[in-house]
């Protein structure tokens, strides 16, 4: 008798885990339709380089890319963590800075994160946005290719 309660209760645990899975699905697939070509720059909160691309490269970005600040592995945006979060776990191209577009009901994404710290470490300050600018062109162009 013991043995048959337990298997209901492991059971309808799966259940519902497989019912709330569904839900998040069914939500995270609607944020990526709502949100259909937006561009993102996300970061983390690295020290020696955090103040720099908050000052001198975020306020340089075009207006409507969405900015994502990694703060240990949460991320900080306008957003529901919890998409931002299962996008980046999924993310193609590892390491940040990263540029990513929602293309098609997905992210793309490209990692910047070793031109971007080449570039600081150098100081060649005045190629940093040139970094990110191309990295949005080369987003842009597998959308076409997509």
């Amino acid at each position: 008798m013991l043995f048959f309660v337990v298997f209901l209760l492991i059971c309808f645990a799966g259940y519902r885990s497989s019912q709330e899975n569904k839900r998040f699905k069914e939500a995270y697939d609607a944020f990526l339709e709502e949100n259909e070509g937006s561009e993102f720059f996300c970061y983390t909160n690295r020290e020696l380089f955090c103040s720099f691309i908050e000052e001198k490269l975020i306020p340089n970005l075009e207006g409507d890319i969405f900015i994502v600040k990694l703060e240990g592995k949460v991320p900080k945006s306008e957003f529901d963590e919890k998409f931002m979060s299962y996008s980046l776990c999924r993310l193609r191209n590892v390491g940040f800075p990263n540029v990513m577009k929602i293309v098609n009901g997905q992210f793309i994404d490209h990692s910047i994160h070793n031109e971007i710290y080449n570039a600081i470490n150098n100081e060649k300050f005045d190629e940093v946005q040139t970094i990110v600018q191309n990295a949005l062109l080369k987003i842009r162009g597998a959308c076409k290719n997509a």
